[in-house]
């Protein structure tokens, strides 16, 4: 599907599991999407999903713009997103100016938060890169200022729920690191390990220090589980001084959840030398 690359439009990327009780989660991402291309039915949206575990047979309720694919196998979060993408340049779905996501199956969009999005992108030729914060109960968005963000400020906060991209930036950046991510080899980190390669070439990068994306809040108990995944995703990109700090201080965070008895001191370890062995 050829489009004029000056008319942005979105395409949202995003994976789920036939066979997860999180049936009602993936409607209601859908439902949000659908209401937004209701309210405006000019601007060009596509949604390409991966149903994993299926059979092709499914009790949900899809609009034409979502373009399903289904797989009977899983893969891991990262090999997933990497699918669509393929399947989405091949068919010439991403424009250059296109905005991409990669939202879960159990994030949403709060009415008027893809409005916004896409006013900034269509207004800011350079702008290569949008992210804010998440949360259950999404703030109303509004007349806000977003600034340019510090690097901790994109190691925390830009999630695949909640950063979106310019297509020519996807394009440039290439696949996701298979390992790592949910039911990858290394657990986490994915999503950390993209942003700061999409830093690395973007023009301009713009954050909203505001909760505008609805997802699930951040569970503090996870963080022994993506610690590995996190710390290597830091340092594959640690260059210097902030850099380097970064991936010192995400070291500091390891020693706290050793200390606090959350991380085992031998995966504390394993993290570390998994690090050395990857930057050698």
């Amino acid at each position: 599907m050829e489009r004029d690359i000056l008319i942005p439009g979105f395409v949202l990327i995003s994976t789920s599991d036939a066979l997860s009780p999180r049936k009602q989660e993936l409607q209601r991402l859908v439902d949000s999407m659908n209401a937004f291309k209701l309210r405006n039915p000019k601007i060009p949206l596509r949604l390409v999903l991966l149903l994993q575990r299926s059979n092709g047979e499914h009790s949900l309720s899809f609009p034409d713009w979502v373009q399903l694919i289904t797989y009977g196998g899983r893969v891991s979060l990262s090999a997933a997103r990497n699918l669509l993408l393929d399947t989405a340049l091949h068919q010439n779905l991403i424009g250059e100016a296109d905005i991409v996501a990669f939202p879960d199956d159990d994030c949403w969009y709060p009415d008027g938060v893809l409005e916004y999005i896409y006013t900034r992108f269509a207004s800011q030729p350079t702008l290569d890169c949008w992210f804010c914060r998440y949360s259950s109960q999404p703030s109303p968005i509004g007349d806000m200022v977003e600034t340019s963000p510090r690097l901790q400020q994109l190691i925390a906060r830009a999630s695949s729920n909640t950063i979106f991209l310019r297509g020519g930036v996807v394009k440039s950046s290439g696949h996701f690191d298979v390992r790592l991510g949910v039911g990858a080899e290394i657990n986490g980190g994915e999503d950390t390990e993209y942003a700061l390669r999409v830093k690395r070439i973007a023009r301009k990068i713009l954050f909203l220090d505001v909760p505008a994306v609805g997802h699930r809040d951040p569970d503090p108990r996870l963080r022994p589980r993506y610690f590995t995944g996190s710390l290597v995703a830091i340092a594959l990109h640690a260059r210097g001084i902030l850099g380097y700090w970064a991936a010192f201080r995400k070291v500091l965070v390891g020693v706290g959840l050793v200390a606090s008895q959350q991380l085992a001191y031998r995966e504390f370890i394993g993290a570390l030398k998994l690090v050395a062995s990857i930057r050698s």
